[in-house]
């Protein structure tokens, strides 16, 4: 598939804060090329791809499904990290689970107190969402997502895949009640980890390659040394680094607060927390034994990295607020 004609030219200024030089930093086998903004660091791809070219791009994409054995697991983990940001609901308080998935999040969310509601554009998962996890609002369509009816919109890793980012914060803007706050997740263009997470670099490559972008080519993305790996259009469209998300949100018209998270820290990624005790290595014959001391080797280096590079964590989340 042949990216389409270009929506964007590359003279245009960058979407985030306006800046209008940037810098090359790569290009895909499909013939996608990386600008980086020089004021706020945003990786934009250019030639942008229209609807059509993405939704051709996304017929029969490899979602991973849904593990009904993990979710137990990861639950407690993603509460407490929910909680962190959005706090426990007052009466009546309401949450949109805005491109959720299987609606792993919204659980979460209906144990603190809230009224979940989840919107995903993929059928499979709002079908998963309401017959394993019984939750009962949930759409494909964003034509039956309540407007202003929301005190908290939840939105995680969802912006990077879409090509209109001005578009993307006035959908939200449409369903958050006056006073609501905006939660957004997004990979880091300032990631550190990758420096590190061995582990983490041949999956991301696996996911690359079955993505439909060449074998070669993704080694290229995941090696190469100033490498921005979150960004493989046509899938992730931005990478963002946290002044590039505070700039788009704060000219769109919020008040953000953007913080970096590692993957040691359970907080910013409890699907991913691998800081395991010692003991936890010989928990499984042979080949897990190697797989577990790469994953506690890991999770002891991240520690002092993050200690260093405090904003080289590989995620970013923002919360956000309207402004008066």
């Amino acid at each position: 598939m042949e990216p389409s004609p270009a929506t964007q030219k590359a003279s245009e200024p960058c979407p985030a804060c306006a800046n209008p030089a940037h810098i090359p930093v790569g290009v895909t086998s499909r013939g996608y090329h990386g600008l980086k903004c020089i004021g706020c660091g945003l990786v934009r791809t250019h030639p942008m791809p229209d609807d059509a070219t993405l939704n051709e791009f996304y017929q029969g994409f490899d979602f991973q499904k849904p593990d009904t054995v993990e979710i137990p697991r990861l639950l407690p983990r993603i509460e407490r990290s929910l909680e962190h940001f959005i706090g426990r609901a007052q009466p009546g308080a309401r949450f949109l689970d805005f491109g959720g998935a299987s609606g792993i999040y919204c659980l979460a969310a209906r144990n603190l107190g809230y009224d979940p509601f989840l919107f995903d554009f993929d059928s499979n998962m709002i079908d998963f969402a309401r017959t394993q996890l019984k939750l009962e609002n949930s759409t494909t369509r964003l034509d039956e997502v309540p407007r202003e009816a929301f005190d908290v919109i939840f939105c995680y890793h969802v912006i990077e895949h879409s090509n209109d980012l001005g578009s993307f914060l006035g959908t939200l803007r449409r369903f958050l009640k006056p006073g609501g706050r905006l939660v957004l997740a997004t990979p880091s263009a300032e990631n550190a980890e990758k420096y590190v997470r061995v582990q983490h670099l041949a999956r991301y490559w696996l996911r690359l390659t079955r993505a439909r972008v060449s074998a070669m080519a993704a080694l290229g993305l995941v090696l190469r040394r100033n490498s921005i790996f979150c960004w493989d259009p046509p899938r992730h469209l931005f990478a963002f680094t946290g002044a590039g998300m505070k700039s788009l949100l704060e000219r769109h018209g919020w008040d953000a607060l953007v913080q970096h998270g590692y993957s040691c820290d359970p907080l910013f990624e409890p699907r991913q927390y691998i800081t395991p005790p010692l003991s936890s290595i010989f928990a499984g014959p042979g080949r897990r034994v190697v797989r577990n001391a790469i994953t506690w080797a890991e999770g002891v280096a991240l520690k002092p990295v993050s200690w260093v590079l405090p904003e080289g964590g590989e995620q970013l989340y923002c919360t956000a607020r309207l402004k008066n």
